[in-house]
């Protein structure tokens, strides 16, 4: 399990962590598209590539901007999770002092998954303009049950994930290998 951390302070200066069980946490400070609408992408060694778009801005969050919308490559290819909205349920929850491990719920109906939280505000409004969520996200390649939140990204330093696969081979063969394919219908392929 992965905890990844999106932060703005003052309207702007946005910031991302991600901290995984394996005690690895990796920054991500310079970010190109820290405005509304402004998707900005990395590719982190513990969970994959994964990109960040904040939705809203100003007079829809009180100050800055807010809503942010996080997409992990090898979790639905790119599922987008509103992070807001989930850290709104979470809150909700009577369980929401703590981060959910990942894969704790069921996944809702539509295949996406269930807000037991998944998502939490860290910090709605502090004193410096701060805002912050943290999300429970899969390490690469961990899985967490059938319908969860699973990564089905590469294991392997050659980028391959375990599986199996099978072939199915249909052999033809003449009835009569010795015969006239011309003349003998049993000499032709079956």
């Amino acid at each position: 399990m992965c905890s990844i951390n999106l932060s703005t302070k003052g309207g702007g200066n946005c910031h991302a962590d991600v901290t995984c069980s394996d005690g690895n946490k990796r920054d991500y400070d310079n970010w190109s598209n820290c405005y509304h609408e402004g998707e900005n992408r990395f590719n982190d060694p513990g969970i994959g590539p994964f990109s960040v778009v904040f939705t809203k801005k100003d007079d829809d969050c009180s100050d800055g901007l807010c809503a942010p919308i996080l997409a992990l490559e090898y979790v639905g290819n790119y599922f987008k999770f509103d992070v807001a909205a989930l850290s709104e349920d979470a809150q909700k929850n009577a369980n929401s002092q703590t981060l959910c491990k990942v894969g704790c719920s069921e996944p809702t109906p539509d295949n996406s998954p269930s807000a037991d939280n998944i998502c939490q505000r860290t910090n709605r409004y502090s004193n410096d303009g701060t805002r912050s969520n943290q999300c429970g996200v899969p390490a690469i390649g961990k899985n967490y049950g059938p319908g969860k939140l699973d990564s089905q990204g590469p294991v392997t330093p050659a980028g391959y994930a375990g599986g199996w696969c099978g072939i199915h081979v249909v052999q033809y063969q003449k009835k009569n290998p010795a015969g006239d394919a011309a003349t003998d219908p049993d000499a032709r392929y079956h």
